[in-house]
């Protein structure tokens, strides 16, 4: 019985070399060296993975259709939320004080109502004050859908992408903002119409004029200029809010 001839250095073939004594075939390596441009063991060789080019500014159509969006959905938005919010908190009142007036008037001994302010509730009671809150609060509301869907329809008609996305988070970013630009406006109103009465009506020893000496068309003006200014200003901080969640969640650029 013959034994297989032992490899020279004692060592059998590895897999994938020849036998000893035969010549290496096509593609398989030379004794003692190792196979070139192969993967270890378990694991794939992957391909560097191009880097994705950044996405595409906003076509000027979908730019101006995110203005146009912006100044005038933050527009009736804010008119919108301000009369249901209003109604609401003047509903709350107005129910806590009638309220009172009814326990005053069935005889409770530790609740005592001014003549006065029993009169305003009475009258407010005459006119039907909670018919019309309502009324307010319902219009608010729907001026407030009115808002949101003018953003909606006027997104899609310039071909901006995802309009409800831009929408919502228009609409939730100019909340805060809404809160921010009314109390500035407020605080300036209130320095510009001081200075403006007390320079048109000067008294001797007041900073701010009686209020009966104020005329009405005075009144009316700055009521006007007022609304012009703040019309301006939402119009401005929505269209800058809209333009930038509408370049934020533009579209993608084309995969290489």
């Amino acid at each position: 019985m013959t034994m297989p001839p032992e490899h020279p250095q004692g060592t059998p073939p590895q897999y994938g070399q020849p036998q000893y004594g035969q010549p290496p075939q096509y593609g398989q390596p030379q004794y003692g060296q190792h196979p070139q441009n192969r993967p270890p063991f378990g694991g794939q060789q992957h391909a560097a993975v191009p880097a994705r080019p950044p996405a595409p500014p906003l076509q000027p159509r979908q730019k101006r259709g995110a203005f146009i969006a912006g100044a005038v959905s933050l527009n009736l938005v804010n008119l919108g939320g301000s009369m249901l919010l209003a109604a609401i908190v003047l509903g709350v009142i107005l129910a806590f004080f009638s309220a009172l007036v009814t326990a005053a008037s069935r005889g409770a001994d530790d609740v005592r109502i001014d003549p006065q302010a029993r009169g305003v509730f009475e009258l407010l009671e005459t006119v039907n004050a909670p018919a019309w809150l309502a009324g307010a609060g319902l219009l608010g509301l729907v001026i407030l859908v009115l808002g949101i869907l003018t953003s909606f329809w006027i997104l899609r008609a310039h071909d901006v992408v995802r309009p409800w996305a831009v929408t919502w988070s228009s609409v939730g970013i100019a909340i805060p903002a809404l809160v921010i630009v009314s109390s500035v406006l407020s605080v300036l109103g209130q320095v510009v119409g001081t200075l403006s009465l007390s320079s048109l009506f000067p008294a001797p020893g007041a900073t701010v004029p009686d209020a009966s000496a104020v005329g009405f068309g005075t009144g009316i003006a700055l009521v006007v200029v007022s609304l012009v200014v703040s019309l301006v200003v939402f119009a401005v901080v929505g269209a800058l809010i809209w333009w930038w969640m509408a370049h934020a969640l533009r579209r993608p650029a084309p995969a290489a």
